[in-house]
C-alpha cells in the first residue's frame, strides 16, 4: 500500500509522477487509464523551481477550434 507516501504530500509540493498510459475501445467509445507507478517529491529550492517553471501561455498561439476536424474530442 503506497498511499502513505501520498498522504505525506502537502498542497503546493512539487512532485514527479511516472505512469503508464493504456487506452481501449468499448462500445464504440475510447477509455484511457493512467496508472501511476512511481511518485517522487521534488526539491523546494528556488533555483529548481525557476528552471522547471512552465512559461506563460500566449492565447494567440492557440489555434481556433475546427468543428469539422473529425476528432472525437
Amino acid at each position: 500500500d503506497k498511499t502513505a507516501a501520498i498522504k505525506q504530500l502537502l498542497q503546493g509540493d512539487e512532485v514527479t509522477v511516472s505512469f503508464n498510459v493504456e487506452s481501449r475501445e468499448y462500445n464504440e467509445r475510447w477509455y484511457t487509464e493512467l496508472k501511476a507507478w512511481k511518485i517522487t517529491k521534488g526539491s523546494q529550492n528556488a533555483s529548481d523551481q525557476s528552471t522547471n517553471a512552465m512559461p506563460p501561455i500566449n492565447e494567440n498561439d492557440i489555434p481556433p477550434e475546427d468543428e469539422n476536424s473529425g476528432l472525437p474530442f
